[in-house]
């Protein structure tokens, strides 16, 4: 038996004589047939992708002990994700401590099944590190928030053995590191790795190992916290805290409206196993009524790990102190609070007694460059009804996903959140001089770029009078089609419209007018919303 820290490099192989000596203490591949068995055929000298990954966590961790699992092609560099999940099965049954994963997939329809097997990695005390896409954009699995995600740093700015670390990454990659390691191969000869996101990967595996050789108590949040401690930008003193731009980490959930009755579409991101309705005058007298629900109904002894507090509806603030005091109740219920309400103050503080947290990814997404258009389709939804939106959009997301497109959802509401969708304020932007109408443009590009999208909609809820929604729109999204839902009629449409504002009835007459009756769809039809996608795939098609 040996005390090292057991990591598995799953790649395209590892060969042990071409950096001097690499012991392995398996050598292993996956077959087509899915079946696990010794790697008999290489060359012990060939630089393969594996190899230079297996020599940099030598480089910066010496005692380490390695193995192999090959599920990439050498001639192709092709794998699959069914060699990957029965690849991180094995690590599972093999008491592997770390995985090294300078691979990945961007594509969506691979997303669940591999966020199925690394959750049950994670719940083994294994840490995954993996790399992002070349491209930095959203890549699985290494944008989950149980996995430690890497990328490399472009600009020349860090020096060997440096890194930074990101509380708050839109893409999920919390670690930008060096990746132009110097290597000597066995003819002695200097190798400068190539500045890309898969040698990044293994300097950061060889420091988690380190970390684990200094204490096998670390957990995943604890080397999230050291790691972030040893970054060139933040200090041991930092506040150290998880955020992420999605709620892919909410488990299971009691969701708590504060003066809000409204009824929710059932099809959370997410498992909503509980929903309260509280009524309150200001929002610390409504985190006080929760703390007695809690006690009274015994939370701290459920499954649950998450509370959603939904104040979307309620502003006022008597007491900051009486709000932090109430929140630590919570906090000491619930490790994970996400706080829907747009006072940033408020938000910070729940930072403080939440151990994961939410944030909207659109307040990030301008420190990305170049500005990139978009150049997917994007739909607007425009509901003048006031009640029809979420309907619409959820069921348009799951119909589009069932087809495996890949579907960025943006709202004008924040509770948007609760089933995937990225919330925008309407009020916020048009109320923010410091943003230009070019930097808005392209910071909603950017995050439809990040997520990858095949397509992007677009819901605007049209609450507030005398605004003109579509022209407001169309300067921050190139939108291909408009769709109307103006009482219990909705229209779809590739014109736009410059003229739409809440409860016009012009506007209604206009619509009735110029659209085309194959495009005017009663909502109270049956599976309408079945129709309005065939539509918007013919539209395409056609």
């Amino acid at each position: 038996m040996t005390d090292k820290v057991h990591v598995a490099i799953i790649d395209d192989g590892v060969n042990s004589k071409c950096y001097n000596t690499i012991s392995l203490e398996y050598d292993l591949e996956i077959s087509e047939q899915l079946s696990i068995r010794n790697r008999d055929i290489c060359n012990p000298f060939e630089k393969s992708h594996g190899t230079i990954c297996a020599a940099i966590i030598n480089k910066y961790c010496s005692n380490v002990m390695l193995s192999s699992i090959k599920i990439i092609d050498s001639k192709n560099g092709l794998g699959n994700k069914k060699k990957l999940v029965k690849a991180i099965e094995w690590c599972i049954e093999n008491n592997i401590n770390i995985i090294n994963l300078s691979l990945g997939t961007i594509e969506i329809y691979d997303r669940e099944e591999i966020r199925s097997i690394v959750n049950e990695a994670y719940n083994e005390g294994i840490i995954i590190v993996a790399a992002c896409k070349n491209t930095d954009i959203v890549t699985y699995p290494a944008s989950f928030h149980n996995v430690i995600g890497v990328k490399c740093e472009k600009n020349n700015i860090l020096n060997e053995g440096q890194y930074f670390y990101s509380i708050e990454p839109i893409n999920g990659i919390e670690i930008t590191a060096f990746a132009r390691h110097k290597l000597i191969d066995h003819l002695q000869r200097e190798y400068i790795c190539k500045n890309c996101n898969s040698y990044a990967t293994p300097f950061i595996t060889a420091l988690v190992a380190n970390l684990l050789n200094n204490s096998t108590a670390y957990n995943l949040r604890e080397i999230k916290r050291q790691l972030c401690r040893g970054s060139i930008n933040r200090s041991k003193n930092s506040v150290f805290y998880e955020c992420y731009g999605n709620t892919e980490w909410i488990n299971k959930a009691i969701l708590i409206n504060l003066n809000s009755n409204e009824k929710f579409i059932s099809r959370f991101s997410f498992n909503v196993k509980q929903i309260v309705n509280i009524e309150c005058s200001n929002i610390e007298k409504g985190l006080y009524d929760i703390c007695n629900y809690l006690y009274l109904n015994d939370m701290a002894t459920s499954d649950l790990d998450t509370i959603i507090i939904n104040a979307e509806n309620i502003m006022k603030v008597k007491s900051i102190s009486a709000f932090e005091s109430n929140l630590k109740k919570i906090g000491e219920i619930f490790k994970n609070i996400v706080f829907i309400n747009a006072d940033k103050e408020l938000n910070r503080i729940v930072k403080k007694y939440s151990s994961i947290n939410y944030f909207n990814p659109i307040l990030k997404s301008n420190a990305f460059i170049p500005k990139l258009k978009f150049e997917k389709p994007i739909i607007a939804i425009y509901d003048f009804s006031g009640n029809r939106l979420y309907e619409v959009l959820v069921f348009l997301t799951d119909l589009f996903k069932k087809d495996n497109y890949n579907v960025v959802t943006l709202i004008n509401n924040l509770k948007g959140i609760l089933y995937g969708f990225i919330p925008f304020l309407i009020d916020n932007i048009s109320n923010d001089n410091t943003n230009n109408p070019e930097n808005m443009y392209y910071m909603y590009n950017a995050i439809m770029n990040i997520y990858n999208g095949d397509l992007t909609l677009v819901g605007v809820n049209c609450t507030k009078k005398n605004f003109n929604y579509t022209t407001f729109i169309d300067n921050l999204f190139d939108i291909d089609i408009n769709i109307i839902i103006f009482e219990d009629t909705l229209f779809l449409s590739k014109e736009k419209f410059r003229k739409a504002s809440y409860n016009s009835r012009s506007f209604l007459n206009y619509l009735y007018n110029e659209n085309n009756n194959d495009n005017v769809i009663h909502i109270s039809k049956n599976k309408y919303i079945e129709i309005v996608y065939s539509k918007i795939l013919e539209i395409y098609e056609g």
